[in-house]
């Protein structure tokens, strides 16, 4: 008696959700168990690679501010894919994992973005408080 096609459908919806399940397991292993370190140096190497992308972000914030409404970088992230091209690691394009420290290299280059920024307690934020020296410089400034 041949196989029921039903039975085919379900069978191949069936692999393909263990295919996507594997995939997002890949990447919240890429994102989510990223250390504060690794989350940094991710951060460091975007803005170094990808200078007119990072001035396009410390460009927005700074409009938010003149306009008096609040600034969130992973929002700016979301709203640049596909529309900004950005190089460097596939991984580190636009990835929300490193948006906590975009954020707080923002705000050394922007001080008065400050209350307007959203951001919530990060890993990274011992990078930013003075509490321990980063790993490397990220850049220095919005200028260079």
């Amino acid at each position: 008696m041949p196989e029921d096609p039903a039975d085919q459908v379900v069978a191949e919806l069936a692999r393909r959700v263990d295919e996507l399940e594997r995939e997002l397991a890949r990447h919240e292993q890429r994102t989510e168990a990223m250390t504060a370190e690794q989350t940094y140096l991710a951060a460091a190497s975007f803005v170094r690679c990808n200078p007119d992308a990072y001035a396009l972000v410390v460009e927005h914030a700074k409009e938010a501010v003149a306009a008096g409404e609040r600034f969130s970088v992973k929002r700016e992230f979301e709203d640049m894919r596909g529309k900004v091209p950005a190089v460097g690691s596939l991984a580190y394009r636009y990835c929300n994992a490193i948006t906590p420290a975009i954020a707080r290299m923002v705000v050394v280059d922007v001080p008065e973005v400050d209350p307007y920024l959203r951001r919530g307690k990060s890993k990274v934020d011992k990078y930013f408080d003075g509490t321990v020296e980063p790993p490397e410089p990220w850049r220095g400034g919005a200028d260079g």
